[in-house]
């Protein structure tokens, strides 16, 4: 099987929202790296300015790169993902003119973090030293395949900003037409 990683599709679409600010309501912004469901979540809000782009993608464009779906987006993860794999936080997506278009949409919080995937030896990756924590830096991505072969949808402990996608997903987004969507394929091995 195949898997990608999930990006944005900044190329598309010069019309479609992008979300510059948000209100977590004291939520760590964190803890979408974390892999842990969150219990108590409250309907949280991302602003965008209707002056740089009036159109919702399915995968809606953010500040920080969060996974943010639309209901579109939301009802086709939950019917090829199980409940263990993903936890859909709601959240309100405004345009910060008060023009009244809102949007409900959902982060994806993904719950599969797997440790010890990462292939340093096929992969093309650097160091670098932030607040004397060191952060590894991907150009190009390989995964081990055992370690990965049972999940459609995760993250990786040795970089979880990133989040992958097995092809079924991928497959199942672009039947859909989804927009806002784009796939990198990873090498496994």
């Amino acid at each position: 099987m195949k898997y990608y990683k999930l990006v944005y599709d900044y190329e598309s679409s010069d019309e479609w929202i992008n979300c510059i600010q948000y209100n977590l309501d004291n939520v760590d912004e964190y803890f979408i790296i974390e892999g842990k469901k969150q219990e108590n979540w409250k309907r949280a809000s991302f602003d965008y300015d209707s002056k740089d782009g009036k159109i919702l993608s399915d995968f809606v464009g953010n500040i920080y790169g969060w996974p943010i779906v639309s209901l579109e987006g939301a009802n086709l993860l939950k019917s090829i993902v199980t409940d263990t794999s993903i936890q859909l936080l709601p959240i309100m997506v405004r345009d910060k003119r008060n023009e009244g278009q809102e949007a409900e949409c959902f982060i994806v919080n993904i719950l599969n973090l797997v440790e010890e995937a990462f292939d340093y030896d096929h992969s093309q990756y650097t160091f670098f030293e932030l607040d004397d924590e060191k952060i590894l830096s991907v150009t190009h991505y390989s995964l081990i395949s055992n370690r990965i072969n049972d999940f459609d949808i995760f993250r990786i402990s040795e970089n979880p900003v990133a989040v992958f996608v097995s092809e079924l997903v991928k497959n199942r987004i672009e039947q859909a037409e989804l927009t806002g969507f784009d796939f990198v394929e990873v090498k496994i091995y």
